[in-house]
């Protein structure tokens, strides 16, 4: 990993958790029981793989998955590295599985 990949994670890290708590995130990438699979795929966002990956890990369909990306980026949850067929999901910060309530 790039010098300036970590630096651009650590600075993402930090600027979410002053903004998002975990229970934020979680009613954006699953706002419904049931949908472990979202947070999963969330979670895989590091950086470090490209999104068709981490639906095929997660077991969702790769253009539902698309469209939840597009809508956590408006969101700000995660944010896009690279271009093209290259594009790295990178997440604010991971989150539980279980939810804290």
């Amino acid at each position: 990993m790039s010098d300036e990949l970590v630096i651009l994670k650590a600075i993402f890290n930090m600027t979410a958790r002053t903004a998002l708590t975990e229970d934020d995130i979680r009613k954006t990438i699953a706002p419904r029981k049931g949908q472990e699979k979202q947070i999963v795929a969330y979670n895989l966002c590091d950086g470090s793989r490209r999104q068709g990956e981490i639906a095929k890990k997660a077991g969702l369909d790769g253009g539902n998955f698309s469209k939840a990306i597009t809508r956590w980026v408006a969101q700000g949850v995660l944010i896009k590295l690279g271009d093209g067929n290259d594009i790295r999901p990178l997440h604010a910060f991971p989150i539980s599985v279980e939810s804290s309530k």
